[in-house]
């Protein structure tokens, strides 16, 4: 039987605003990467990178989860996990 594989798509630095809603500045994004606050990108070609989609939604769903947990943590929210 054969596997099919699963694409994983790229997303330009703009994608990253337009599909994503992440409304960083590019030179933002380059510092954040620096830091190990942001994931990497790719350099697909010259002049050229792009971001794992996968990576990227890794990334919203910790920044969801630090949320919840500081509204826990004040009192604002009950429960754990993401957002209802």
């Amino acid at each position: 039987m054969r596997r099919q594989r699963k694409s994983i798509r790229l997303l330009t630095m703009k994608e990253l605003k337009e599909v994503k809603g992440i409304s960083y500045s590019k030179s933002q994004i380059y510092r954040l990467m620096r830091e190990g606050k942001f994931p990497h990108s790719i350099a697909i070609g010259e002049n050229r990178i792009e971001f794992l989609e996968p990576e990227i939604d890794g990334w919203i769903m910790v920044k969801i989860l630090e949320r919840n947990a500081n509204l826990k943590a004040a009192g604002e929210i009950e429960g754990s996990g993401t957002a209802s």
